[in-house]
């Protein structure tokens, strides 16, 4: 079994999974008020999983649009669905 981690650089992004064994998984579609939107048209990294030596797997992208919608995709190979204690978010 290989080791990875995953990096989340906005939590906003983090959502309750109905997935069995998991808690949490990166949302496929997020709309945002304010500040914390992108330039319609603009991409964010939103995550990353890394491997045990620090090397980049894969990275969770939002594509900002209009209003503050945003629609992200994966980028290679990311962990999307997760545990992680609350406290620790």
């Amino acid at each position: 079994m290989s080791f990875s981690a995953l990096k989340v650089y906005d939590p906003t992004f983090l959502i309750e999974t109905r997935r069995a064994l998991a808690k949490w998984e990166l949302a496929h579609k997020m709309v945002l008020s304010g500040d914390k939107t992108g330039e319609p048209g603009t991409e964010e990294t939103v995550a990353e999983t890394v491997d045990k030596d620090g090397n980049l797997l894969g990275r969770w992208v939002v594509n900002w649009g209009e209003n503050g919608e945003g629609t992200c995709h994966e980028v290679g190979k990311i962990v999307r669905y997760f545990n992680v204690h609350e406290e620790l978010l």
